[in-house]
């Protein structure tokens, strides 16, 4: 599984998630839309926090998208319904929200996709 972080994240924790997945983490990725975009055409999967927004173009530039993770609360900046909506044409892009840094959540949630966060 290809996994892309494109904002902050604990060093140890994408440590933790490099040592089963191929991980691409650049904390400053979200301010380069292009090179963002470039690195999400291979992604599994998409962690991102506050700043990145989740839209139906930055979806369209990452087509094998499966599970988009949002360290933190809250799910402003991702457009839900656009993810929904590529689910139900495909494997698509499914929507977690994460409570915290702990590599073992992201982990959980990356290879579980179908899980629902409480």
């Amino acid at each position: 599984m290809n996994i892309t972080i494109c904002e902050f994240m604990d060093e140890t924790s994408v440590d933790n998630l490099r040592q089963r997945f191929d991980v691409t983490y650049d904390a400053r990725l979200v301010d380069r839309p292009q090179d963002l975009a470039r690195a999400l055409a291979g992604a599994d999967a998409l962690v991102v926090r506050n700043r990145t927004q989740v839209n139906a173009a930055l979806l369209a530039a990452a087509p094998q998208l499966r599970v988009v993770g949002r360290l933190g609360v809250g799910l402003d900046n991702i457009d839900v319904a656009e993810c929904e909506r590529r689910g139900e044409r495909r494997d698509g892009a499914r929507v977690h929200e994460l409570g915290d840094d702990d590599a073992q959540t992201v982990r959980s949630r990356t290879a579980c996709p179908g899980r629902r966060t409480p």
